[in-house]
């Protein structure tokens, strides 16, 4: 099961949409959130039967979403977008496919 469109969330009364960088360094894009209202297409895909317990998300131009291995000082993980194409698996908490 798959599903297209765009990730947004609301973030201090902005509504902020999931982007790539422009830039590829490394075969690697910087994933961001754009609060100027704008949002990359994005291709959710569920590797579970059709849960949201393990998805992939990919770029239209199939870069996979992952984040760095290790913990920043702040205890957090920078997340990018890798064009080789490797990915991570998500859980999508508190949301289900739409019918």
């Amino acid at each position: 099961v798959s599903v297209h469109g765009v990730i947004k969330a609301q973030a201090g009364g902005h509504q902020c949409g999931l982007e790539w960088d422009g830039s590829e360094s490394g075969g690697e894009r910087n994933a961001k959130f754009d609060c100027s209202d704008r949002a990359d297409p994005l291709t959710i895909t569920s590797r579970s039967d059709g849960t949201t317990a393990r998805v992939i998300i990919r770029t239209d131009n199939n870069c996979g979403l992952e984040w760095d291995s290790s913990l920043d000082g702040n205890n957090e993980r920078n997340a990018k977008f890798d064009c080789h194409p490797r990915f991570d698996e998500f859980t999508l908490y508190g949301s289900s496919w739409a019918d």
